[in-house]
This record gives structure tokens, C-alpha cells and sequence, in this order.
């Protein structure tokens, strides 16, 4: 459908879409008419909540970002479309060297990595960690950042070898198959007999989740982020 250029408000800047990113919520919003136990979106609606491209125009009181800049944003939605408007408080700069593919790959996947890991884990050196889905858009970043980080042992658990040797390409000390049932005694293996000090939570399905529980419930922190097919997040400790 054809409709009419946006127009940059105040504090906006109107970007012309190089890429826009898909995401679980993106989905969820075509398919369930918003996000799951949230208010229904104001319709017509186009979706996409991230975009990576170029700044068109820039509204008024807008500082700091020019015509011509190459830009991430955040938005609410809008994003598969020739242009899209953006709040300016919500708009990164993208690094020479990154294309606009790959920075949509961090606008949301990369803070939500990094603020469970750091914000919520308060991760440090030596701490031992296991990314469930480590192939995934949040856990593959997860993985290298623990890395960074200095955990050791990083464990990577996913469910095909490809995305295991994924997992071990971006730094896991393990790769991990949690389609095993005694996927569990693995883990206590790589960590010396018992639990992680953290374990990632990613998007898994429930038969994944429900086996993890099995062996975390009694050591160990849990950091929960994506609900492709689980339950709302949740940060729990066993004792």
C-alpha cells in the first residue's frame, strides 16, 4: 500500500530504510494483533519496531545528528517501509565498517544481551556461564559477551550441530546439545561437577526449559529474556 512520506516532528529525524530487523515481537504483532498481554496496536499499522539506513530530514530541536548520517533506531513501530520516523533519543550511530544488515542485528538483540549479562547478572571474570539457544539472535551475542567478559567456562547449548559449532566459532570453551536428556550431566562436567554460576535463558521451547530447571533449581542464578514459546521472563535463584 502506497501512503504519504512521513514528516519528522520535533525531537524526530526521518530515516530512509536500508534494513529493518524481524523480530519474535514483530511476529507476535502480525499474529496476534499485539505483544502478548499487551493493549492491540492503533490499526492501519505498518510493523517493524528496528531500522538501519540513512537520516532524510531532521525535526526541529534535534541535535547532534545531520542529513546523510548512517544511523540505527528503535522504534515503535514502522520499520518495513521506504522511510521511518524516530525519535532522536532513540537513534545510534552506526561505525564505519558495519553495514546496515548487520547493525540491526545489535539494536535490540545487542542492550538486551548486555543489560542481562551486566545490569541483572552483574557478571565477573571467572564466573562460570551457560547460554541456552547460544545460536540464537540474543544468545549468539551472549555468548561473546560472557567471553569478553572473561567467564570461563562459557557453555554453549543449542539443539543442531550447526548451531552448536556456531556457538563454538563465536567462543564457547563447550558446545552443548540440550536435545539430550542427560544434557545436565554435561554441564556439571564442563563445570567441574556442579552448577553454572548463571545460565542465559534464552528463546528454547518448553521441553528445553522444562529439562534445564530440572538440574538448575539447586545452585545457581537464572537470567530469563524471550518468550518465542515460554513463559513471561523471569530472574529466580535456586537454592
Amino acid at each position: 500500500e502506497e501512503v504519504p512520506d512521513p514528516t519528522p516532528g520535533a525531537g524526530e529525524v526521518l530515516i530512509a530504510t536500508a534494513a529493518a530487523g524481524v523480530n519474535y515481537a514483530d511476529l507476535a504483532v502480525r499474529q496476534f494483533g499485539g505483544h502478548p498481554g499487551g493493549p492491540p496496536p492503533p490499526l492501519p499499522l505498518t510493523p517493524g519496531f528496528e531500522v538501519a539506513g540513512t537520516i532524510a530530514a531532521v525535526g526541529l530541536g534535534v541535535a547532534g545528528l545531520a542529513v546523510g548520517d548512517r544511523v540505527g533506531a528503535v522504534l515503535d513501530a514502522g520499520g518495513y517501509a521506504e522511510y521511518a520516523v524516530a525519535e532522536a533519543a532513540k537513534v545510534m550511530p552506526i561505525p564505519d565498517g558495519v553495514d546496515f544488515a548487520t547493525a540491526t542485528a545489535f539494536l535490540i538483540q545487542g542492550p538486551t544481551a548486555h543489560g542481562v549479562l551486566h545490569d541483572a547478572a552483574r557478571l565477573r571474570a571467572g564466573e562460570s556461564v551457560l547460554v541456552e539457544a547460544a545460536a540464537g539472535g540474543v544468545g549468539h551475542l551472549a555468548v561473546q559477551l560472557a567471553k569478553l567478559a572473561g567467564a570461563r567456562p562459557v557453555l554453549g547449548a543449542a539443539g543442531s550441530a550447526e548451531k552448536r559449532e556456531l556457538a563454538r566459532q563465536l567462543g564457547a570453551d563447550r558446545a552443548i546439545d540440550y536435545t539430550r536428556e542427560d544434557w545436565a550431566g554435561e554441564v556439571r562436567e564442563a563445570t567441574g561437577g556442579g552448577a553454572p554460576t548463571w545460565c542465559w535463558r534464552g528463546s528454547v521451547g518448553r521441553s528445553a526449559r522444562w529439562r534445564s530447571g530440572a538440574w538448575r533449581r539447586w545452585a545457581g542464578w537464572s537470567s530469563s529474556a524471550g518468550r518465542a514459546a515460554s513463559p513471561r521472563p523471569s530472574r529466580t535463584r535456586w537454592p
